[in-house]
């Protein structure tokens, strides 16, 4: 006698990960949203809402904003038990969120294993902190790691002391990147320049990394004016015990005191003609001159200056 021996699948426990769990952005403008679950050998047809073992829900989301991809167009699967969006793997890659109205809120994110025996299995729940601004208002970030995306209207972004991903849009921004471990766009997410003075200034304190990713020599600034103490400094081979320019893995790196700012695109022959054969007091030299580099309105170099006098307390 013959028989049937009919192996069903069973829901497995997923992994979530969300990488940066504040997001800052202005309203309108797409913020990207870093996304990953996982399922140890996942179903790949099955019974369920979306088709798949394995999906990501999304609680939280107000009728002002949407989830979309990278080209602008609304994804994802609505629930109604819990009310979320679904959202299968391949969707959770290039994924953003754009809102409409400004406000704050949190969505809960949380990876399902669903076979359609009933029988799902969860993961942890992972908060998503949410705050929408109104164009042309600061927008700051707080002492966790944020993503922090503007639409260039802006007129301060100040990122805290985390792992930032910062973003100021088309126009010309001051970002403040903070202390951390950083990647940061004068201009779009993801993007390789707008031609528009982006100021990057760096503030007494910061220590650790910042990655600019679409430097544009002779248009955008490092700002060193408020990190340096050049109280006894009187030439630029004084400064240069603060302040060194060299190249590492062909990107221009500056290493502040105990701040690393790496120009992601830029080679140091590309930012400084000829700089690989200076010494370091001469690079720094030319990046002043040149307007790359403030390192304070009160330090004359080899070059031309304009100085400024500080306040009369300040002289004393």
């Amino acid at each position: 006698m013959d028989s049937t021996i009919i192996i069903a699948p069973k829901s497995d426990k997923p992994s979530l990960q969300v990488d940066r769990k504040n997001i800052i952005t202005t309203t309108e403008t797409p913020a990207p949203l870093f996304i990953q679950a996982s399922v140890i050998n996942p179903a790949v047809t099955v019974s369920n809402l979306v088709g798949t073992e394995l999906y990501t829900l999304v609680q939280g989301l107000p009728d002002t904003a949407s989830l979309v991809n990278s080209g602008g167009t609304s994804i994802g699967t609505p629930s109604t038990g819990p009310s979320a969006v679904a959202l299968v793997s391949n969707e959770l890659q290039g994924l953003y969120l754009k809102d409409h109205h400004a406000g704050s809120y949190t969505l809960n994110v949380e990876a399902v294993s669903d076979v359609g025996d009933g029988d799902n299995q969860s993961s942890a729940v992972i908060p998503l902190n949410v705050v929408i601004m109104g164009k042309e208002t600061d927008l700051n970030g707080t002492p966790d790691s944020d993503i922090i995306i503007s639409d260039g209207t802006a007129p301060k972004i100040t990122a805290g002391n985390g792992d930032d991903l910062v973003a100021g849009g088309t126009g010309e921004n001051r970002i403040l990147p903070g202390s951390g471990s950083n990647r940061v766009w004068g201009g779009e997410y993801s993007g390789s320049g707008d031609g528009h003075r982006d100021t990057f200034a760096f503030e007494a304190g910061d220590t650790g990394t910042t990655s600019i990713q679409d430097f544009e020599p002779g248009v955008d600034v490092i700002d060193l004016s408020k990190l340096l103490n050049i109280d006894n400094v009187w030439s630029s081979g004084d400064l240069a015990n603060q302040v060194n320019i060299d190249e590492m893995d062909g990107k221009t790196r500056i290493t502040a005191l105990s701040e690393i700012i790496s120009l992601d695109t830029i080679p140091l022959e590309t930012l400084l003609p000829g700089g690989n054969a200076m010494d370091p007091a001469e690079r720094l030299s030319s990046l002043v001159e040149q307007g790359h580099l403030i390192v304070s309105q009160q330090f004359g170099h080899e070059g031309k200056d304009t100085l400024y006098a500080p306040p009369a307390a300040e002289l004393k």
